[in-house]
């Protein structure tokens, strides 16, 4: 977890205007999504993928290696409905990342009204540095992540940074960017013909 978002997504006169009216339990903003809130999801989507370098915000690996990405409610929307639309709630996550054990868990440890006064369980990529407290190591022939305090080590946990899928991606993504692909397929004998 790298990225500190310092451009999170801002809400102008005209995104503003494709908020669904005040939610209520019949609200989902994942199903019989309304044409406007489609176009509102394009928008955070398309800022955020650039403000975030085309990387996932927790475990900082590329969407491409991934084949997608998901605009990921920092504290879930099944925890706290009212932060659906909250600027500051919104990043992009891979789908490992944006898995079910951090809705389980949650993420926010002290609630306020205004979000910015909340406190949170796991580091905020919006209000804090991540990399002050969480580093990557090799250990053995593995890249694991590392909390350096009790925020840190809890996000590591909570997001369960150190899962065999991780691990394998962040392998693989050193391997990609010490080596071009053709040394990478010459070390594992692989022939390939070059584009």
């Amino acid at each position: 977890m790298k990225i500190h978002l310092t451009d999170p997504f801002t809400y102008s006169q005209e995104t503003a205007a494709l908020m669904p009216a005040p939610l209520d339990d019949t609200f989902n903003w994942d199903k019989n999504i309304p044409r406007t809130l489609l176009k509102l999801k394009e928008a955070i989507r398309a800022h955020l993928l650039s403000a975030q370098n085309h990387k996932c915000i927790y475990c900082n690996l590329p969407f491409s290696i991934f084949h997608e990405s998901h605009i990921d409610h920092f504290v879930p929307k099944s925890h706290r409905r009212e932060f659906t639309f909250e600027a500051f709630n919104l990043v992009l996550a891979c789908p490992p990342c944006n898995k079910y054990r951090k809705r389980q868990q949650g993420t926010l440890s002290i609630y306020d009204q205004a979000y910015r006064r909340c406190q949170f369980s796991i580091v905020h990529p919006i209000f804090e540095d991540p990399s002050a407290h969480i580093k990557y190591v090799l250990s053995k022939s593995e890249i694991i992540a590392v909390g350096n305090d009790d925020l840190g080590k809890n996000t590591v946990i909570v997001l369960d940074l150190n899962c065999e899928e991780l691990i394998d991606y962040r392998a693989k993504e050193a391997l990609q960017s010490a080596f071009s692909d053709t040394e990478i397929n010459a070390k594992l004998g692989l022939i390939y013909p070059t584009l």
